[in-house]
């Protein structure tokens, strides 16, 4: 597998730093039960004509994501970064709720942190958190 460029994540919130982790995908189910965990359903997509697919992109598009001071995570914008010619990025506004996670990673194949969110609201305590070593 071909390691894939993360989300953009703007970190709004003052209760939680994400150091040198990126995100790279937002989860429903126990992330640590690969087979079994899904993605978040999202309402949004990025716009499949602008789409430009390859190996460190398969969707064609990054997602731009804002923690605000209250906790809720909002998808903000749909970027596409490859391309022979610039696109333009499309706003979003989805504020995601529900029970999911974060999976934060330090590089592609690199350690992973999972981040819990309960009822659209991120959880604090990182004792609930869950970092996996790769080594």
């Amino acid at each position: 597998m071909t390691a894939q460029i993360p989300e953009s994540l703007i970190n709004k919130n003052n209760e939680v730093d994400f150091g040198d982790y990126d995100l790279h995908s937002i989860c429903i189910g126990d992330p640590e039960d690969y087979k079994n965990r899904k993605v978040y359903p999202f309402k949004q997509k990025g716009d499949p004509e602008k789409c430009v697919v390859c190996s460190a992109c398969w969707r064609g598009y990054v997602s731009v994501y804002e923690l605000v001071p209250s906790g809720e995570m909002h998808l903000v914008k749909f970027e596409y970064p490859f391309g022979r010619t610039p696109r333009e990025p499309d706003e979003a506004d989805e504020v995601l709720d529900g029970d999911f996670w974060l999976e934060l990673r330090t590089e592609f194949f690199g350690d992973k942190m999972f981040v819990p969110f309960e009822n659209g609201r991120i959880v604090t305590d990182k004792s609930k958190w869950r970092e996996i070593s790769r080594t």
